[in-house]
């Protein structure tokens, strides 16, 4: 906006007031200013205006240097004007053809390369090297000076890289566009603005050497030809100026652009939002591109949601956008997918260690869980309560009313413990008729740990099973009772010791609770 405002008010001065009337740009000028104030031109009409003044200046530029010319050829100059007025009329044949070597050059980066368009970027360039050759041959000091810094500045040499790798695929003398370091042609092109405003540089300098020369030959009818051609001149240099304005406001979220895209290219997603500044367009893609960072920073979210926890409630928060509704949606179906594969594998860990005629755990479950229990018991110096079950008469019941019934007894038998047993209680089907219950000791020694038996016996007794020709079956059991000890050293032991206990209630005469030996003394100690 700085340098807008002061290429205004270089304008507006007077000393350009009758080229801006002979030029019949003041109306145009305030309307189309108007139009920028108010926002509602956007970049490419202000291009379009710029390159139609650019080139009514231009053509008025032309028809000022063949009458100033004329004038001169039908006075006798002195060798220095003769030279001066040589040099500036060379510095600006380059600077008439800038516009078009940029054009040329990147319409043959970023589009398919033609013979027409290689051919023009060409003639600009000989056009170009012409003029500063020719300029270089009559330049004073200060022109020479000024041409040199244009001529090392390293962004001028970018830029010129830039154009003759165009000129080279143009040619088919380079690799594709594809293969050249992006970086490498973004600094050429970018540059572009700095080398613009070098070569106005030289035609300034031009321009003031022509304007001394001038004023120091008062007697020449041309003078004052001279001084408005040189004004002329200097008109130019500002819209070239307005020109390298224009190509900063772009250049510059362009570079923000660049950066950003970088970043997200080495998987950067969570990123500042791009200022929407600078031409409509720029601004335009740069939310765009906030849009598709942010989308992109919630799938990478979604991502490390879904990694940690399927379940997570991140995920049920909609992606935005097309790519996000996209990715929702694949994201959903894995989330199914991972669902369906937990339940498949509660599934399998369910029949892995649960009975599947009871749903109790099996025996190598139970085992696993019971030496976690003794192990704690040891630690704290409690005791565990095993009573290992058997279901009395399952052979009768097969061999009388079959196999069907003998499952429903054991499945009665398993449903009478499973509902008179504590909450901490492991209860399993070991195989066959037999089942086992381990628990702590209850706090009431061997009363109660007595009465917690005969409650499962009873449980049990209560159960009966209907056959097929309706017949009512009553359940019975047999229960071996055993508490773990100081000198119990593993879970297979506690068990050994019930299952003794067991074949003392059968030897009894089953459907009855028996205990192993000793265990009552041992139950008095521990109380």
């Amino acid at each position: 906006r700085a340098r807008l405002a002061g290429a205004r008010a270089v304008v507006d001065s007077t000393r350009f007031a009758d080229l801006r009337t002979t030029l019949g740009l003041d109306d145009r000028l305030h309307r189309f200013r108007a139009r920028i104030d108010l926002g509602s031109a956007d970049y490419e009409a202000v291009s379009t205006f710029f390159d139609i003044t650019d080139v009514t200046i231009e053509g008025a530029w032309e028809a000022a240097m063949e009458e100033v010319n004329r004038e001169a050829d039908q006075e006798a100059l002195p060798v220095e004007l003769r030279m001066r007025l040589r040099s500036l009329r060379s510095v600006m044949t380059a600077l008439s053809v800038t516009d078009d070597r940029i054009d040329h050059t990147i319409a043959l980066l970023t589009t398919t390369p033609t013979a027409t368009r290689t051919r023009l970027l060409i003639d600009s360039s000989a056009r170009f090297d012409a003029g500063l050759d020719a300029t270089r041959e009559t330049a004073s000091p200060r022109l020479a000076g000024t041409l040199d810094r244009l001529e090392s500045s390293p962004a001028a040499q970018r830029t010129e890289e830039a154009i003759d790798v165009a000129t080279q695929i143009g040619l088919g003398v380079a690799p594709s566009l594809g293969a050249i370091e992006p970086a490498v042609l973004a600094a050429g092109l970018t540059d572009g603005a700095r080398w613009a405003i070098l070569l106005t540089d030289v035609v300034r300098a031009a321009a003031v050497d022509l304007e001394e020369a001038a004023s120091e030959h008062a007697s020449w009818a041309a003078r004052t030809m001279v001084i408005q051609f040189v004004g002329m001149s200097a008109l130019v240099i500002v819209s070239i100026g307005v020109g390298t304005a224009m190509t900063r406001a772009i250049t510059a979220p362009v570079r923000r652009l660049e950066g950003a895209v970088r970043q997200v290219e080495a998987g950067e997603f969570q990123l500042e939002p791009l200022p929407d500044r600078g031409p409509r367009e720029l601004a335009a893609m740069a939310r765009a591109f906030n849009d598709m960072s942010g989308t992109l920073a919630a799938v990478e979210d979604h991502a490390v949601a879904l990694a940690a926890d399927p379940g997570s409630p991140v995920l049920d928060e909609a992606l935005p956008g097309r790519t996000g509704e996209a990715m929702q949606a694949a994201i959903d179906r894995l989330r199914a997918s991972i669902a369906e594969a937990e339940a498949r594998r509660a599934e399998l860990v369910e029949l892995a260690s649960h009975d599947a005629l009871t749903g109790l755990l099996n025996r190598g479950a139970a085992m696993e869980a019971l030496a976690r229990d003794l192990a704690r018991a040891k630690r704290d110096g409690s005791s565990l309560l095993a009573l290992f079950i058997d279901l009395d008469g399952l052979k009768a019941i097969n061999d009388t009313y079959g196999h069907a019934t003998g499952d429903e007894a054991i499945r009665g038998v398993a449903d009478a413990l499973r509902a008179a047993t504590r909450g901490g209680d492991v209860v399993a089907r070991l195989g066959g008729d037999e089942f086992l219950v381990v628990g702590p000791l209850p706090p009431g020694g061997h009363p109660d740990a007595d009465g917690f038996a005969h409650r499962l016996h009873d449980a049990v007794r209560a159960r009966t099973v209907r056959t097929s020709d309706g017949t009512e079956v009553s359940l019975r059991c047999s229960i071996g009772a055993a508490v773990s000890g100081p000198d119990t050293a593993t879970v297979d032991d506690l068990v050994r010791t019930a299952d003794l206990a067991l074949y003392e209630a059968k030897d009894a005469g089953r459907n009855r609770v028996a205990w192993s030996p000793g265990t009552g003394r041992g139950l008095d100690r521990v109380n």
